[in-house]
């Protein structure tokens, strides 16, 4: 049931009808769903304290490796089974295109594709593909197969391209001229996603096989999930920073208003570069937390570890609660009463460390 299950939602990311992160909720769904129910059965053999210490141990022992063996599953099958990454490829050619596009909405829906994009010098777009069509044996008809397979279309306000065909590996290359835009929207099934030096209002990144990677980038809300990949936002100013990896690390520098930073098997480091009202949230099943917060703040943190350490170093700290059990541990502090601006963390991780600690001081206006 579990095995058809995991199938049915692999089907529904190939087909579209999901997202990544969708998908990663649905597993861990499913996960907790089997272990209540494995527990359960158990509880019916131990005494109740037993029955606590073991579910403490089958959830960090088992959830991690479960969540993450769906996810290898899924990464495998993409690989094998659709993306033929095995076969004979043909030569790699290169497509280039230039159009104006004075629009500030841009979407990419790409499946077996590398995605880059960044501001160019011109006043119009210039897009360039590189593929490797499989199964042909020249450049000419290898690049008639990727003219075909590649859709481009410019409609009111949108800047659409799409290339979806499995037998295409390819690397999409998009320069787009610099100003702000509205929305960015960019999903792929299996190649890494890397963004440069942009201004958009929403951005939303999603590959459910590779990394993502985004420097400098000035937004009010960003959503990045990979299935298999780290993700790493650079010298970024975000006010809403959503980022969710089954595995990988996550890492996050620059300003954010509030930020969520998810793993379930990787290490999560964020370090605030400004001194500014901010929350964050952090959590990882197997992996250490490291978070670097800026001088001159009030700052309150809840930290929680089941069978890591907790470590935080911070200016005129004060402890509120500071719980030491077998297989839990919990700090609650308070760092530099009455100070504004104030910053909220919170970290959660099954087997890992979190350290606070301070890092640089900058105005908001010095990044």
């Amino acid at each position: 049931m579990k095995q058809d299950m995991r199938q049915l939602i692999l089907e529904q990311v190939k087909e579209g009808k999901l997202t990544i992160d969708e998908a990663l909720d649905k597993l861990e769904r499913l996960e907790a769903i089997n272990e209540h129910q494995s527990t359960a059965s158990e509880h019916k053999y131990v005494d109740e304290p037993e029955h606590y210490d073991r579910v403490d141990h089958y959830t960090v022992d088992s959830l991690t490796s479960k969540v993450m063996s769906a996810f290898d599953g899924l990464v495998n099958r993409i690989k094998e089974s659709d993306l033929s990454l095995n076969q004979t490829s043909g030569p790699n050619v290169t497509y280039v295109k230039q159009f104006p596009f004075s629009g500030e909405t841009i979407h990419l829906d790409l499946f077996n594709a590398n995605a880059i994009i960044e501001p160019g010098d011109l006043e119009e777009c210039e897009l360039t593909v590189t593929g490797r069509p499989l199964r042909q044996v020249n450049e000419e008809q290898a690049l008639e197969q990727l003219q075909a397979s590649l859709q481009h279309s410019v409609s009111a306000n949108t800047l659409s391209i799409r290339l979806k065909d499995k037998r295409v590996r390819a690397t999409i290359h998009l320069k787009i001229p610099r100003r702000h835009y509205e929305s960015l929207v960019l999903q792929t099934l299996n190649g890494e996603i890397t963004l440069s030096s942009l201004d958009a209002t929403s951005v939303q990144l999603m590959t459910a096989n590779g990394r993502i990677l985004v420097r400098d980038l000035f937004s009010d809300e960003v959503k990045t999930s990979t299935a298999n990949g780290s993700i790493e936002i650079e010298e970024s100013e975000i006010k809403s920073l959503k980022a969710k990896t089954a595995n990988g690390q996550v890492i996050a520098t620059g300003v954010f208003e509030r930020s969520d930073l998810k793993t379930a098997n990787g290490n999560v480091r964020c370090e605030l570069k400004t001194v500014q009202d901010a929350k964050i949230q952090a959590s990882s099943l197997a992996g250490s937390i490291a978070l670097m917060l800026p001088h001159g703040a009030e700052i309150y943190g809840e930290l929680e570890t089941n069978f890591g350490g907790l470590n935080c170093n911070l200016d005129e700290m004060e402890l509120i609660r500071d719980q030491k059990e077998v297989v839990n541990r919990k700090l609650h502090f308070l760092s530099g009463r009455g100070r504004t601006p104030k910053i909220e963390v919170a970290a959660e991780t099954k087997t890992g460390t979190i350290s606070v600690t301070h890092g640089v001081h900058l105005s908001p206006q010095a990044l």
